[in-house]
């Protein structure tokens, strides 16, 4: 597996704003961890703020980005004495991220020790001021499922940020969005402005034509099948929709048509399974005629 680089000298410290003299000060998360909780109007502005900071500088993890430096896990917890290479907008099982094991080391000595994390919005709550706090402590339980919207650009995943999809966002996106949901604490709103949207527009998501079949490489068309493994890889959720509910109805169809043509095939069929066993019966009587 291709090695990626990791952060050049330096580049974490200058992420590391506001850090204090503290025992942890040479973990990587010690700058948002000491960040002290800051509560106004139910969200934590001065927390969020260096969120986006951070976001801002970090690459995208492995799933749009290059490889990584080792086998990868689904995150079940964080530590902030190891590093976070990347985001990640899918969260995982735990909602966490992405773990980063050492490739050459027993399995137990990679869970014990991993090279790093590639988190998610709330992975990073959790990595930079724990896992017992979650999401409070970065906003109230009134707030605490939008940010989470934010977090993992929900609303560009429900299409209600015109012509944008999932495989258009960037860190920096998130960022913006984040710094945008502090001031109207609307996850829609947030992204819209993030894209650099009207963000007044209708949150209902556009009128989108059913996605064409993909040509092919040497002029063949994509199955369905292929074209729905296309879009997937693409985060182009909203025409898998659109393909998934023009197939279904297709389909459905069909079975109606089919199912309607065997209805008069069995009606056809019983009639002249009557017609048969009557012509059998007239000619057993004239093959006995016929005999006398």
């Amino acid at each position: 597996m291709t090695a990626i680089m990791h952060h050049e000298p330096g580049r974490l410290a200058a992420l590391r704003r506001g850090s204090t003299d503290r025992g942890d000060t040479t973990w990587p998360s010690a700058f948002l961890h000491e960040i002290g909780p800051s509560m106004e109007d139910g969200i934590d502005k001065r927390r969020l703020a260096a969120i986006a900071d951070f976001i801002e500088g970090l690459p995208m993890g492995p799933e749009r980005g290059e490889l990584a430096p080792g086998p990868l896990g689904t995150a079940t917890g964080v530590d902030g004495r190891f590093e976070c290479f990347g985001f990640v907008l899918r969260p995982g099982r735990e909602g966490l991220g992405t773990v980063c094991f050492h490739p050459h080391e027993p399995h137990e000595e990679r869970r014990r020790d991993p090279q790093g994390y590639y988190l998610s919005g709330f992975g990073l709550v959790c990595w930079a001021w724990g896992a017992s706090q979650g999401m409070s402590a970065v906003a109230d339980n009134d707030h605490a499922v939008r940010m989470h919207d934010v977090f993992i650009a929900e609303p560009v995943r429900e299409e209600h940020v015109p012509g944008f999809t999932l495989s258009d966002v960037t860190p920096r996106h998130v960022a913006d969005a984040i710094r945008r949901f502090i001031d109207c604490e609307d996850a829609a709103l947030a992204w819209r402005s993030a894209f650099g949207l009207n963000p007044e527009e209708a949150s209902e998501p556009p009128a989108v034509e059913p996605p064409k079949p993909v040509p092919a490489r040497g002029g063949a068309t994509l199955t369905l099948n292929d074209t729905w493994e296309r879009l997937f890889a693409a985060d182009r959720y909203g025409d898998m929709r659109d393909l998934s509910d023009r197939r279904v109805g297709e389909l459905e169809a069909e079975r109606d048509r089919l199912e309607g043509e065997l209805s008069r095939v069995d009606e056809d069929l019983a009639k002249w399974r009557k017609r048969q066993k009557a012509a059998a019966s007239l000619a057993a009587v004239d093959d006995d005629a016929g005999t006398d």
